[in-house]
């Protein structure tokens, strides 16, 4: 049972950031079939409301679990043959209120801070044998990008420490080199998305990052493509959340 957001096969669908420059947007339409862009989560940090990350968790490959406030915009989705399920926690513009939906699933776990885990979301995991590892950080899928069923990536010394404990392979970068409008910096996993379990997509070039080299040898040694969807510098935009839904 590998990580529930890498489909299987090419995904056809994605969503992502209303706000994503026209470089972007236009290079998405080489990779998917239906792009499906965020509505603003007014509830949280104006610079965080169309972060995908922030307001929706799929607990499997095409199963979500969506903040209250933005259910009936992403219940359109049922169309493509993704399950929408309503979360029960109505997000707050301060942390850690806002951070409900933003755990990462491993797999075999997932990792967030539980305490504030949405209980749709623990619930689920729970019938499923899922575990949760608590980490103190909340903004845990925003913190880890994934690569494969094993190897990941983050500048979290706390979320690698756990990582590596249940056996997986981490790179721990520097924090920080990550554009975030409105903020100090991003962080790498909401630079990203997995399109295939061979190929992952990031909003631009890692040529500012001082990790730069290790970052696309650790993807590329993982026997992952890494495709850039801008020449700009890769910035933090929520996520990409890439889906194999019936043509």
């Amino acid at each position: 049972m590998g990580p529930t957001l890498i489909p299987e096969g090419k995904a056809n669908l994605v969503i992502i950031n209303d706000g994503v420059d026209e470089d972007i947007r236009n290079n998405l339409k080489k990779y998917f079939k239906y792009i499906i862009y965020t509505c603003p989560n007014y509830d949280i940090n104006t610079y965080l409301a169309n972060h995908v990350d922030m307001s929706i968790h799929p607990v499997e490959k095409n199963t979500i679990i969506v903040a209250p406030n933005v259910y009936t915009y992403y219940k359109r989705l049922e169309n493509y043959g993704i399950k929408v399920i309503k979360g029960i926690t109505s997000l707050k513009s301060q942390y850690p209120y806002d951070i409900s939906y933003n755990c990462l699933d491993v797999g075999d776990y997932y990792l967030h801070n539980c305490k504030y885990t949405d209980i749709n979301i623990s619930e689920y995991y729970l019938k499923k044998g899922v575990n949760c590892i608590h980490i103190k950080q909340g903004y845990t899928k925003c913190s880890v990008l994934i690569v494969d069923d094993s190897h990941f990536v983050t500048s979290d010394k706390k979320i690698a420490k756990q990582l590596i404990k249940i056996g997986k392979n981490v790179l721990l970068i520097n924090q920080g080199f990550i554009e975030l409008m409105g903020m100090n910096y991003g962080m790498i996993g909401g630079c990203g998305g997995n399109y295939s379990p061979n190929d992952i997509l990031l909003t631009g070039s890692l040529s500012n990052h001082p990790d730069c080299n290790r970052i696309i040898k650790f993807i590329t040694d993982a026997g992952v493509n890494v495709h850039y969807l801008s020449h700009k510098p890769i910035s933090d935009i929520g996520s990409i959340y890439c889906f194999k839904v019936h043509e």
